[in-house]
């Protein structure tokens, strides 16, 4: 605790709630047929953003949705904060690696 009385055991947390959040927010109208999952990670300097396709056909013609979401990520936090957007194509049934918080998973994926 400081002299201004806030406790910061639970920042970190706090953080973490407020990024996905934001995440759950920017992805709103934005999720697209051919998405498997997003997924996020960050601190104060830099936020990943990981949107994973299920063909190179869907990632050229959906990608755009989600960078507008990854925009609204990224107007919601610190001006400072540099942004990371990454958009990968892993196709069924492969095992797909997500970042520290998943955001959205698409029915029947693991």
């Amino acid at each position: 605790m400081d002299c201004t009385g806030r406790d910061y055991t639970n920042m970190t947390e706090d953080r973490s709630s407020g990024l996905l959040l934001s995440a759950q927010r920017g992805l709103l109208g934005e999720v697209t047929p051919g998405l498997r999952a997003v997924s996020i990670e960050g601190d104060s300097h830099l936020v990943r953003w990981r949107c994973v396709f299920e063909s190179a056909k869907a990632k050229e013609a959906e990608w755009d949705h989600l960078s507008a979401a990854a925009a609204e990520v990224c107007a919601a936090l610190d001006w400072r904060t540099k942004l990371d957007e990454e958009y990968l194509v892993v196709t069924p049934p492969q095992r797909m690696q997500h970042l520290k918080h998943l955001v959205f998973l698409r029915h029947g994926e693991t």
